[in-house]
């Protein structure tokens, strides 16, 4: 999920922690010119040929380049900072950070040079000198929000939670409509059990958000593991107008409800999945089993009929039919029904609902 986290920015090659792109060529060009102390013709041919040979994606002749400038002129930070990005363009990242350090030796103030670095060293597994690198970048250039959320995934990846999910807050004052840090920000804080924050989080997300699926299944997970089943059932009715071809869904709404004893308005959810799946063996599970509750005797025998012929050897589909013959008056029909899952209790080793069955039978029969 991170790939997309950290996006280009000029000479700074933080711009993922797993993957990148590097940043366009032509970015390099302004900072690559000859500086006003460039004593000697040679520097300024050699700074032309690099910026060439960078524009024309020749890197290994810019690299030559540039480390010849450097041998002419080693206070100019700009050329290391090329030089660091052509190394992290060529995968050799230990280089770059040897090159971006000795940048930041001349200027270190440049909050881009630390960024690039903390970049490098993520890059070769140095995940403690990368937090340094953006901790300072941030601080030196605190409205970049860049430079914090690249902070705060490194924290994130060293499991250091309370210093991202700081970042991540950062990263939403400055854009409150973060899809990245509102995805991460909510899920952290819930690993961190500070539920109520995760809780005020997820929603500020879906309202500034209100298409994004992924947050409002957050926000219903967050819900429904805080017990919390009218706000989890009114968010996943929001998510299934998002997703109204994702059948699990209204099935775990008609769940809910159907566990709230709000019978009618589990059918109307069971509904909206028949509607998807007229077979789906969940919902008319769910639904033969409320008929029975309800003592709708005669729907509910149609639903097991169904339900028995998608399942003929699942012995709680011929129990269930039993009991709704039985409700109707139709004592053969509940015989034959019941000794068909006596028989298939017996052959699943089902002592328990065997002998209930068994029981019944007798009841029954006497």
């Amino acid at each position: 999920m991170f790939k997309s986290i950290l996006p280009q920015v000029s000479l700074s090659l933080v711009c993922a922690l797993v993957s990148c792109h590097l940043p366009a060529l032509g970015q390099i060009n302004t900072i690559l010119q000859p500086t006003l102390q460039s004593n000697t013709q040679r520097l300024n041919d050699l700074l032309r040929q690099g910026r060439e040979y960078a524009d024309t994606g020749n890197y290994p002749a810019a690299l030559a380049a540039y480390e010849e400038a450097a041998g002419l002129d080693r206070e100019n930070p700009k050329i290391f900072s090329a030089l660091g990005y052509l190394y992290a363009n060529q995968g050799n990242y230990s280089a770059a950070a040897v090159a971006y350090e000795q940048a930041m030796a001349l200027e270190p103030d440049n909050a881009e040079f630390h960024y690039a670095l903390g970049y490098s060293l993520a890059q070769t597994g140095d995940d403690i000198g990368a937090t340094g690198a953006y901790y300072r970048a941030a601080s030196l250039d605190p409205n970049n929000l860049q430079y914090h959320l690249a902070l705060g995934v490194i924290l994130l990846r060293q499991r250091e939670y309370n210093g991202a999910i700081k970042s991540f807050q950062q990263v939403l004052i400055l854009d409150p409509k973060h899809q990245e840090a509102h995805e991460v920000l909510g899920p952290t804080l819930l690993k961190q059990k500070r539920t109520n924050e995760a809780l005020i989080a997820l929603k500020a997300a879906v309202r500034v958000l209100p298409e994004n699926k992924k947050l409002r299944q957050q926000l219903t997970e967050a819900l429904q593991s805080q017990g919390r089943v009218q706000e989890g059932i009114i968010s996943l009715k929001e998510l299934e107008k998002l997703e109204p071809d994702n059948i699990q869904i209204p099935l775990r709404i008609a769940k809910l409800l159907q566990r709230q004893q709000d019978l009618d308005g589990a059918l109307r959810a069971y509904g909206r999945v028949i509607e998807l799946d007229e077979n789906n063996i969940e919902s008319l599970a769910g639904i033969g089993a409320i008929y029975l509750k309800q003592e709708d005797y005669i729907s509910a025998v149609g639903t097991y009929l169904l339900l028995k012929d998608l399942l003929p050897n699942n012995p709680g589909a011929h129990y269930n039919l039993g009991l709704a013959w039985l409700g109707r008056g139709r004592t053969k029909e509940a015989i034959q029904a019941f000794t068909k899952a006596s028989e298939l209790y017996t052959d699943a080793n089902n002592t328990i609902r065997f002998n209930q069955t068994e029981a019944l039978l007798e009841q029954i029969q006497r």
